[in-house]
């Protein structure tokens, strides 16, 4: 099909005894990037970092769940977890693997979302993109509707961390599986700039529109109202755009990007 970039995505493939010879045949097959999601714990480990990069890895995408083992060692579920993981951000960065940030955006993080930024930069870490990713339910795991913010103080905790992220150089892109409504970034043109696009997602069943979406001219671009946010905290109050932000034409323009 001519791709050209493998993301390596579990669970924690770094746990998976085989992913070596995995990444070896990826090479092998001519793939020019293989991004590897990982909580990177297992890359503090001597050598580890070294091995995934000889085997191919190029780039790294990090979960980071907080700025202080306080805030992120009980998403973990055990002490220490959060250092070992910058800790093997280091290691893999030293071995020459680039990184990415991604947070998972749960209600229980939004406060913390700011500090971030900061502390990636004082750990040493050389990020140049930081994703922030809201929720979705998956049906493989088990779901607490409470992990779910309003849209409100989702789109607030959004703004403010991009404000952070560009205070240390860092650019913010919203890995938006979820589908937002466009309008909740209404007068933030960087969070419209970074909303990641997925054209060819189908929204029917996952979402709804207000009638006033009817006279927002964005509306053939916007996703709607997730019915799952909707269900929980009541419906999204919905603010059409009367002309279409140049954020928009300007994310409108770049091309989905097929990752396997």
């Amino acid at each position: 099909a001519g791709a050209t970039r493998l993301r390596v995505s579990g669970g924690e493939p770094l746990l998976e005894p085989g992913l070596l010879e995995v990444l070896s045949i990826a090479t092998t097959l001519g793939f020019e990037t293989i991004q590897l999601e990982t909580n990177a714990v297992v890359a503090s480990q001597p050598g580890v970092a070294e091995r995934l990069r000889q085997a191919g890895v190029s780039d790294a995408l990090v979960s980071v769940h907080g700025a202080s083992s306080a805030a992120a060692d009980p998403v973990y579920g055990r002490s220490g977890a959060h250092e070992a993981s910058m800790e093997g951000a280091l290691a893999l960065q030293k071995a020459g693997v680039r990184l990415i940030a991604r947070t998972p955006l749960s209600a229980d993080i939004l406060e913390e979302l700011p500090h971030i930024p900061s502390a990636l930069h004082e750990a040493g870490l050389e990020i140049p993109t930081w994703w922030l990713r809201p929720l979705i339910r998956s049906p493989r795991s088990t779901f607490d509707p409470s992990s779910m913010p309003p849209l409100t103080q989702l789109g607030a905790a959004i703004r403010d961390a991009g404000f952070a992220a560009r205070e240390v150089g860092m650019s913010v892109e919203i890995d938006d599986e979820l589908g937002l409504p466009l309008c909740l970034f209404a007068g933030d043109n960087q969070s419209l700039r970074g909303l990641q696009r997925h054209p060819n997602r189908s929204r029917q069943d996952t979402h709804q529109k207000a009638a006033a979406c009817t006279s927002c001219v964005a509306s053939g671009d916007c996703p709607g109202q997730p019915i799952r946010y909707a269900d929980l905290h009541g419906p999204w109050e919905v603010t059409p755009f009367e002309r279409i932000p140049q954020a928009l034409v300007a994310r409108s323009s770049r091309p989905e990007t097929y990752v396997i």
